[in-house]
């Protein structure tokens, strides 16, 4: 539909004087911070609102308010914010739980009002202007949505490019506004938690620099068993170069954090002087550290030893939130048969541990739920399979079989998460020969989908995707296995509640944790999965299968063959015929048996309720200095209190 005549040369010409006052805003950007500086800021920030308002006829509901929106907060923050806001803030934000440190609050009001008034908090004005850079994103993309000659949409390549020449110019804004005095934020990585920390201490303390284990009580989440790549620079002095202007003291009451030493505490495990790990960095700063699996723990332990010493990395095993991944047809099996509440796991009676009684569900009706969900993948995946087919120029013929495609009545085998080499998504294509027997069985068919996304810097994980794509579009797979695109919480939600088998072999010990074989569990599918991450801990022998063992191969190709052999055994001589398996009445009874114990140890276990209590009980309560010696039904009450 073309835009309506009345509307197109005015929003062109609000375009065009837009950006010019856009690049007028950017160039009263540089400089120092002067009184003058900010004064023209807030006359830029003025007329961009009343741009907004000139060019409000935009198709983007809400684009316009949302510009207006966010100058107008910038512009008061930059008139009206205070010293007095300043401290106040710091006080509410840092200070309030633990009363000791209030003085130091109170030296830096006193040392702000000194000083005089500083203007805008440094964090407050970043954080208006992301969002007025989102303000402006938003705008232009519904500003060229008007400009298209044919239905009023925008293509996407003038769309994006636009896009990225706002953030572009906004980018160098933020630049120049940090150039001009007003530091970042201090991000969201622990490393520059603590220096901040430890600068602030050191500043408005005045007392030396402690020891680094009683800095400040900061607990980690560690997500990383070596020194990845975006924590580890190779050279000291851009480390030097970022740090110095915020780290020249010498370790003094009041004098400030040497940045040798700075430089000392991120050494790494090797004790290479011109690396600096900032995971190493964190370890020796806080006085809590986590990993998200008890086998994550051990490798992390083993590998930060040196740096670690005598503490140890806690193992909190990772949780879902069960009511977001159970399906509906599941849940309200579970409420008819065992009056379950899952939004309240822990509740304060034994009868609320419905999962413990999940043996009561008639068969029938849990094979009949999980068939309504598997259904639903099915409609679900013809229409997505579909759309992505026709795309890629499939004839209407071949667009006409995908009616027939991912049959419910066939066991299905699903595999979604990231695609990272070493979760080896094609481990399974090792053998086709033995592959296409497996799938194309008479009277057992086996079919398989594949979803996800692999990091956009990582070619390596695209590649997986894209060789798994042209092995179930080639002859030998073609109807069996599919590939779903656009992998979305939607996507991911289907896929855990509609199939019957969640596959999952990376490389052990890589897995972290992982949470989709939780998932999954959660609604009854059975998990086939290499012993690392959760799986380690949550398989119990008789809900669900293990490929492999817990001793690997140093030889990565060797491992990988022999896991590939016992996944393809364990497929034909145990996942196949159970799921085949029918009683007289049609009904897979080990199987559903099977499916009762993958819910009965799972639900519990692994949900964020519990995960929760342990990360309170065993890391945040006594870093609060709170006492939990008491026996164990005090601790949970305390918990539920404190949560």
């Amino acid at each position: 539909m073309t835009p309506p005549p009345r509307l197109v040369p005015r929003t062109a010409a609000a375009l065009s004087e837009r950006r010019a006052r856009l690049d007028a805003l950017l160039a009263r950007l540089s400089g120092s911070p002067s009184g003058e500086t900010l004064h023209d800021l807030r006359v830029a920030l003025r007329r961009i609102a009343a741009l907004a308002r000139l060019t409000g006829d935009a198709p983007r509901k809400g684009s316009g308010r949302a510009l207006r929106i966010a100058a107008r907060d910038l512009r008061r923050a930059l008139s009206t914010r205070r010293t007095e806001d300043v401290a106040r803030s710091l006080l509410l934000r840092r200070f309030r739980r633990d009363p000791r440190r209030r003085p130091v609050a109170e030296r830096l009001a006193a040392r702000l009002a000194r000083e005089g008034d500083p203007g805008p908090s440094p964090a407050r004005t970043r954080a208006l202007l992301a969002r007025l850079r989102r303000a402006f994103t938003r705008r232009e993309v519904a500003l060229a949505r008007l400009h298209d000659p044919i239905n009023g949409t925008a293509d996407k390549g003038n769309e994006k490019g636009l896009a990225k020449n706002v953030r572009r110019r906004l980018c160098r804004a933020a630049k120049q506004l940090q150039a001009a005095g007003v530091p970042g934020p201090a991000g969201l990585h622990p490393a520059r938690i603590l220096a901040r920390d430890l600068r602030y201490g050191l500043e408005f303390t005045g007392t030396a620099m402690p020891a680094p284990a009683a800095l400040v009580p900061l607990l980690i989440d560690f997500q990383d068993t070596a020194g990845a790549a975006h924590d580890l620079s190779e050279l000291v002095a851009l480390v030097r170069r970022l740090a110095g202007p915020f780290c020249e003291g010498d370790g003094t009451p009041g004098g400030g954090v040497p940045l040798d030493e700075i430089l000392r505490l991120g050494l790494g495990v090797e004790g290479d002087a011109g690396q600096f790990d900032m995971t190493a960095f964190s370890l020796r700063l806080s006085n809590g550290a986590n990993a998200v699996s008890r086998l994550h723990a051990e490798t992390a332990n083993d590998t930060w030893e040196p740096i670690l010493g005598t503490r140890a990395i806690l193992g909190i095993t990772n949780g879902i939130h069960t009511p977001t991944w159970v399906g509906r047809a599941t849940r309200e099996l579970f409420e008819r048969h065992l009056d379950a509440d899952l939004d309240d796991l822990d509740g304060p009676t034994d009868a609320a541990h419905f999962w413990e009684r999940v043996g009561r569900v008639p068969d029938r009706d849990l094979w009949e739920a999980h068939q309504y969900q598997k259904l639903e993948l099915a409609v679900f995946g013809r229409q997505r399979l579909r759309s992505q087919l026709a795309r890629h120029g499939e004839s209407p013929a071949t667009l006409l079989e995908l009616d027939s495609a991912l049959d419910p009545a066939i066991l299905t085998i699903g595999f979604a998460r990231r695609f990272a080499t070493y979760k080896r998504a094609q481990l399974l294509f090792t053998d086709m020969e033995r592959l296409r027997r497996l799938v194309w069985s008479a009277d057992r068919p086996v079919q398989f989908v594949f979803a996800g996304k692999a990091h956009p810097a990582d070619r390596p994980g695209q590649q997986v995707i894209q060789a798994i794509f042209e092995r179930s579009r080639s002859a030998e797979l073609r109807g069996r296995v599919f590939v779903l695109e656009d992998y979305s919480m939607r996507v991911a939600k289907l896929l855990v509640r509609g199939v019957d088998v969640w596959l999952n072999n990376p490389r052990r010990p890589l897995e972290a944790s992982g949470t989709s074989g939780m998932k999954a569990a959660a609604n009854g599918i059975v998990n086939l999965s290499v012993l690392d991450g959760w799986w380690d801990e949550g398989w119990t022998g008789d809900n669900g299968w293990a490929i492999g063992g817990r001793v690997t191969n140093p030889d990565e190709g060797a491992q990988d063959w022999a896991d590939a052999l016992d996944l393809y055994r364990i497929l034909e001589d145990e996942v196949v015929p159970r799921y085949y398996e029918r009683t007289a009445a049609g009904l897979p009874r080990e199987w559903l048996t099977l499916m009762k114990r993958s819910m009965a140890t799972t639900i519990w276990r692994f949900s964020t309720t519990r995960m929760l209590h342990e990360y309170a009980e065993q890391l945040y309560l006594p870093a609060a200095g709170v006492d939990l010696s008491g026996p164990t039904a005090s601790r949970r009450q305390l918990v539920t209190e404190a949560g």
